[in-house]
């Protein structure tokens, strides 16, 4: 604010006058951390993790997006050739994401053979007493859509990471029998 203050003078512009008591607001640290491309690239080697769970988490870092909202994808919003699909955005408005080569290797294979639906499913169909809207069941294979929850859960299983409620990510501690990314 300062900065700005001394600027609007310097250039001879009209500043508001601030209160003798307006205080500067303390700058928070941030300390998380991107996961290093590396250890990305072991996780979606490995032969032991699911082509689903390798898609989803290719998808997010390539993209960026919230995992709320690429869990919110549906076949038919993918436009495959350019590499990207509308999303809904926290906000509410729509706007677009991207993906790279390594999603896009990976998207044919993960959808093939069904035309509509959510892109990502869950392992089961779902039973009568909980069954989901139209719009979140495949309309060829009947599973429904995969929650956030579950995804959280296969997350930390297959990478010994977990995912705090900041939604930041936690290395394993030494005690974990789980390496990242082994």
């Amino acid at each position: 604010m300062t900065a700005w203050l001394s600027w609007c003078a310097a250039s001879r512009l009209a500043a508001p006058v601030l209160p003798a008591s307006a205080e500067r607001r303390r700058e928070h640290l941030n300390a998380t951390r991107a996961v290093p491309r590396p250890a990305i690239e072991r996780a979606l080697s490995r032969r032991d993790v699911p082509l689903r769970e390798k898609t989803l988490w290719r998808m997010l870092y390539e993209t960026a997006a919230r995992a709320s909202e690429v869990l919110a994808l549906n076949i038919e919003d993918l436009d495959l050739d350019a590499r990207r699909a509308p999303i809904r955005s926290k906000g509410g408005d729509t706007e677009w994401i991207c993906w790279g080569s390594g999603t896009a290797h990976l998207l044919p294979r993960l959808i093939r053979g069904r035309q509509a639906g959510p892109v990502f499913l869950s392992e089961r169909r779902p039973g009568p007493a909980c069954r989901p809207a139209a719009r979140d069941l495949c309309p060829v294979t009947g599973r429904a859509r995969l929650g956030y929850d579950r995804a959280r859960v296969l997350f930390t299983r297959y990478t010994g990471w977990s995912c705090t409620s900041s939604a930041t990510l936690q290395r394993p501690t030494s005690a974990s029998k789980a390496s990242p990314c082994s």
